[in-house]
């Protein structure tokens, strides 16, 4: 039997006078005991020695031990008696939060880190939320959520809990419905794919319906209906323009690939230059090669925006 394992059998009332001898000279090497102590709290196997642990009085424990080894032999108590309860409520400390860790079923965190692929979120509620890449999910409580980047959510309804996605800018409440969220430190832009949901922004609630979004920027609150572009277009992999003019194929673009666009002021955004084309998982700068060549565009991107500068068809 271990060493660690007669300490706690003494701790725990479990009397063998043969072992009385080891420990006193355990007691002696102060600072093999400081090891083994770090030892114990750290080891995991702990747990399982302590399987039946409800309390431990530290006086009371400590007092046994000292009645238990032999009075002949100077011993430190008092400094033992420290170390002793730090253990104990490391020791306590580890088996609370192994009980906790295995019960806990109210609480997680959903995140989809930068670089990865965006990933869908089947929620325990039912909803299922779709996660852009470089975007940030974390769950507060059930049903209530903070989000950094973009995201679709299909919720599920449930009158008795509401939906509630926070962002820098405000936060988002629902009870049942379809929308989309992009959010970063300079705006964020709510859209309603089906259903209302309930915006507040600085204090002030707006209601959104059905094909409805609003631009929350630079403490003002901008609603507006029927985007050229709606804003849950990056969730597909496949982008498929047919006989769609250069403007609502650059503004698709720009919203797809998480990008602000940047018409030059002397650009005439001339509808009637029509596109065919297909774009199937593929890279922002492989598009916009394509474009070059296909409505000889001349742009510039840079730091997350794209600039148009001319284009000719």
């Amino acid at each position: 039997m271990s060493l660690k394992s007669k300490l706690l059998k003494f701790i725990l009332g479990e009397e063998h006078a043969n072992e009385k001898s080891v420990l006193n000279k355990w007691k002696d090497e102060a600072q093999a005991n400081l090891d083994e102590l770090k030892n114990i709290a750290q080891n995991q196997a702990m747990i399982d020695i302590l399987k039946d642990y409800k309390d431990v009085d530290n006086e009371r424990a400590w007092a046994k031990i000292e009645q238990a080894v032999s009075p002949t032999k100077m011993f430190d108590f008092a400094r033992l008696s420290k170390i002793a309860a730090v253990l104990v409520l490391l020791l306590g400390a580890i088996w609370s939060f192994s009980l906790f860790y295995q019960n806990r079923t109210d609480f997680e965190t959903l995140v989809a880190y930068h670089g990865s692929q965006q990933s869908k979120i089947d929620y325990r509620d039912g909803s299922v939320i779709d996660l852009d890449k470089t975007s940030e999910l974390k769950e507060l409580a059930f049903r209530e959520f903070n989000l950094s980047g973009r995201a679709y959510f299909s919720v599920a309804k449930d009158p008795e809990n509401k939906f509630v996605v926070h962002t820098v800018h405000g936060d988002v409440e629902v009870l049942g419905t379809e929308f989309n969220i992009s959010s970063n430190n300079v705006e964020t832009v709510v859209y309603v794919k089906s259903g209302k949901v309930r915006v507040v922004h600085e204090g002030k609630a707006h209601i959104l319906n059905t094909d409805e979004h609003i631009l929350l920027q630079n403490g003002k609150a901008v609603k507006s209906d029927d985007p050229m572009v709606t804003p849950d277009i990056w969730k597909y992999y496949t982008l498929k323009f047919e006989n769609h003019s250069l403007h609502h194929v650059l503004e698709t673009i720009a919203i797809y690939y998480n990008l602000k666009i940047d018409w030059n002021s002397n650009l005439h955004k001339d509808d009637a230059c029509k596109i065919n084309t297909i774009f199937h998982n593929t890279s922002i700068d492989a598009v916009l090669k394509e474009m070059e060549v296909l409505a000889q565009i001349k742009y510039e991107l840079k730091d997350n925006k794209l600039i148009i500068h001319d284009y000719k068809c």
